[in-house]
């Protein structure tokens, strides 16, 4: 029916972060050191890129990240030692700033110490 809005594509920064998280939702749809391969593979802010996130998404991912990267979502997805299973925390705690719930099975830590390795030295 128009005007009832079933055709409205939705563009609030949920909805978009929800779509990003799609895209590199499993271990094999996400990369390092490109936006995408010609496999379809996207690192994060590929993945951001391709359901043109708006600011406020970034913000929440930039606010999510160890400090140690703060607000630099690309040197974070590269780091060598970034795994999927961190990628996928840091965008459960976006969601959550954003008003949504945490993604299943990625849970916000109750503290951010308890969350990353990355506050660790690896020299000791």
């Amino acid at each position: 029916m128009p005007l009832d809005g079933s055709d409205y594509e939705r563009t609030d920064p949920l909805h978009r972060l929800d779509a990003a998280i799609r895209l590199i939702d499993h271990p094999d749809n996400w990369l390092k050191g490109a936006l995408v391969d010609d496999a379809g593979r996207r690192c994060i802010t590929g993945a951001l890129q391709a359901v043109q996130a708006p600011a406020k998404v970034l913000d929440a991912i930039g606010r999510s990240l160890p400090y140690r990267y703060w607000y630099r979502i690309a040197s974070f997805n590269d780091a060598p030692e970034t795994t999927h299973d961190d990628v996928m925390r840091v965008l459960s705690a976006a969601r959550v700033r954003l008003g949504g719930g945490p993604i299943p099975g990625f849970a916000a830590p109750r503290s951010w110490w308890q969350c990353f390795r990355f506050f660790e030295s690896p020299h000791g």
